[in-house]
């Protein structure tokens, strides 16, 4: 058994990640991140933010009858949640994508109830992180620079981050962190902040794209 984190009568282990979160398998996405809690945070918050509209894109679809549109939100929200270890939400939605892909439409509410509940879940997890997110002190050493790097420097993380890109592995989005860090002030043009943006929405295809802008502005050569 684990010891009980010792707090102060005013204080909470904010620095803390949950030993579980309601909707999400945290061991379970700790371990495809390699034990990184920040970037679980991080991907957990960002899903809350650019993917809750698509409840509301699917149950509107399912309102006016547009099947395409509906079974097409669902199949990459199944997905999506996959990633970040929402293994009830991804399950849900994938029963909901069958039912309609195979024309069972008469009867979705028990599916779209499930989805919803599901989903609410994740909803919830990532409410919980950014209460503690608002709670932590900042960190005094985020903004260290490490000094500048050459362009031969850095040219072995740019290309691990290309072949991640194109192969549309998930490991990229680990490995921005270290590349975010790494490459410290430099900002080419379009700069970290889009490819983050981009790695957010599990984007690759452009983040591939920003990627290589930010190759050519630094003189650095890929190997694709």
């Amino acid at each position: 058994m684990k010891p009980p984190v010792q707090t102060g009568p005013d204080q909470t282990p904010a620095n803390v990640f949950p030993e579980s979160l309601p909707g999400v398998d945290v061991p379970h996405g700790l371990a495809r991140l390699a034990g990184d809690q920040n970037l679980l945070r991080q991907l957990l918050i960002s899903f809350s933010q650019d993917y809750g509209r698509y409840r509301f894109e699917i149950k509107n679809a399912l309102a006016v009858g547009d099947w395409d549109e509906a079974a097409k939100s669902c199949h990459a929200l199944k997905g999506i949640a996959a990633m970040i270890s929402a293994k009830d939400l991804s399950a849900a939605a994938a029963a909901l994508n069958e039912a309609i892909r195979h024309g069972k439409r008469d009867n979705l509410d028990p599916l779209v109830a499930r989805f919803d509940l599901a989903f609410d879940q994740v909803m919830s997890a990532a409410a919980i992180l950014m209460a503690m997110e608002d709670k932590e002190p900042r960190d005094a050493t985020a903004d260290y620079d490490r000094g500048p790097d050459s362009p031969a420097d850095l040219a072995p993380m740019f290309n691990q981050m290309a072949d991640l890109l194109k192969r549309n592995d998930f490991d990229a989005v680990s490995c921005f962190r270290s590349f975010q860090e790494r490459l410290g002030d430099r900002r080419p043009a379009e700069g970290v902040e889009q490819l983050g943006v981009e790695m957010n929405r599990f984007d690759f295809d452009h983040a591939l794209q920003t990627l290589k802008r930010m190759a050519a502005a630094l003189g650095i050569p890929l190997k694709l």
